[in-house]
């Protein structure tokens, strides 16, 4: 969480940012956290000087007995769902430098001389930009699978302990979270198949 906080609380939360663990202090890493600008300008409002904040990734059944508690000392709650907003982009980016990378191509076929060569260039750095992009995807599954591991061997953990009524409960959260995962692990393996078709022409 160190990136959001970093975002939050401007130049100085920047620096706490880093020392918790951001790895760029920008929004780009806040797409992984899974929240949008939106989210953070909202939270931004509220924290003026002289304010904290807590950020949490927490799952609910019931909002009330926080808000109620939050209203009590004078807080506020702010909540977003978590999103697969780098997923999407990741995906977006693939796509977008592939027709790039086509274009080159073409503009490569119909280029003479000098000009050839500086297309030349332009189509080695496109390819190294897709070739990014494909690290980035499969960093992203690799993270994935290990936090979705995590969470499910706790909800596993939860559901041999809880009694009928919260099993079922479990049991559905469980569910959810797997097909969540299959859902953002197509969008992310897609993007790479599209990378990979790319970076096989001509190689």
């Amino acid at each position: 969480m160190g990136s959001l906080v970093g975002v939050l609380g401007g130049p100085v939360g920047m620096a706490v940012g880093a020392a918790v663990g951001t790895i760029g202090g920008g929004l780009s890493d806040v797409y992984t956290i899974g929240v949008g600008d939106d989210f953070v300008h909202e939270v931004g409002t509220k924290l003026t000087p002289g304010k904290s904040a807590v950020v949490a990734e927490v799952t609910e059944n019931w909002t009330l007995p926080l808000d109620t508690r939050m209203d009590e000392l004078g807080g506020t709650v702010f909540r977003s769902w978590r999103v697969d907003v780098e997923d999407e982009q990741i995906e977006r980016d693939a796509e977008a430098t592939r027709r790039e990378l086509d274009e080159l191509d073409e503009e490569w076929d119909r280029a003479v001389g000098e000009a050839k060569q500086k297309v030349k260039a332009k189509i080695d750095a496109t390819r190294s930009k897709l070739k990014a992009l494909d690290d980035r995807a499969k960093a992203k599954l690799a993270a994935m699978k290990k936090e979705v591991d995590a969470k499910i061997a706790k909800l596993d953990a939860q559901i041999a302990k809880a009694g009928a009524d919260l099993k079922q409960k479990y049991q559905k959260k469980r569910d959810e979270l797997k097909a969540d995962n299959d859902r953002r692990s197509e969008k992310l393996r897609q993007a790479g198949q599209l990378v990979g078709e790319a970076l096989s022409r001509g190689a």
